[in-house]
């Protein structure tokens, strides 16, 4: 009977015991992770901080300077002239229609240049002719110039009397108009001596003989013996 009893309170005791290691090697199921799955932990991201205004940004101060004012501008033809030495005898270019003034010469022509070049050591061109007309008459004139170069050479012919002719506008009684005239007329021997005839017409008259003319005669070596041998 005794053994009987000791049987099982042994028995007892496994169950005990038995249901005590169950219960501490059981644990949560909420505990329990998947076999090779590291736990997640939750990330938590900061707020994202507020962005402050943009700072207003003044404009700088622009002060307005107005410009001075400038000189008209100068056609370039002029400009170059302008820069050219010019030699104390050569006359100003003041073409234009004017009142004759007292003591001028009484003649309806004068010449008061003759523009001449030197190309080579022989060679020189005829460049411009810069005289006065006068209507020293009593009625209105259309004035025709003729200009006669004895020895001159256009193109590429030989020398040989070179003839141009040039209409100028209306002139009045007691007016008179100074006039350069392009020429460019090119002659050989500067020692040779040339000839230069102008003369003058009115266009609508009812003889046409002419009102006057004017000769001259020179070595183009007396003007351009120091000349600088040019093509300009």
């Amino acid at each position: 009977m005794l053994m009987k009893k000791m049987v099982i309170t042994f028995m007892m005791v496994l169950l005990i015991v038995l249901a005590v290691a169950c219960s501490t090697s059981s644990p949560d199921q909420t505990d329990q992770v998947p076999a090779g799955q590291a736990p997640v932990q939750a990330q938590v991201q900061p707020a994202p901080s507020p962005i402050p205004p943009p700072t207003p940004v003044n404009p700088p101060q622009c002060t307005y300077n107005p410009l001075p004012p400038q000189p008209p501008a100068v056609p370039i033809e002029s400009a170059i002239a302008a820069q050219q030495p010019r030699s104390p005898s050569q006359p100003q270019p003041t073409e234009g229609i004017a009142r004759i003034q007292q003591g001028e010469p009484q003649d309806y022509l004068t010449i008061e240049h003759i523009d001449l070049r030197r190309t080579s050591n022989d060679k020189g061109i005829f460049n411009r002719l810069n005289f006065t007309l006068r209507n020293v008459g009593s009625f209105e004139i259309r004035p025709v110039v003729t200009i006669l170069f004895d020895k001159g050479i256009m193109g590429q012919g030989s020398p040989t009397v070179i003839e141009q002719e040039i209409e100028l506008p209306p002139l009045k009684p007691g007016y008179k108009i100074n006039k350069y005239v392009p020429t460019s007329i090119r002659f050989h021997e500067l020692n040779r001596k040339k000839t230069l005839i102008v003369s003058v017409r009115a266009k609508f008259a009812d003889q046409q003989t002419d009102l006057d003319v004017v000769k001259q005669e020179f070595y183009p070596i007396d003007t351009l013996k120091d000349a600088e041998i040019s093509w300009t």
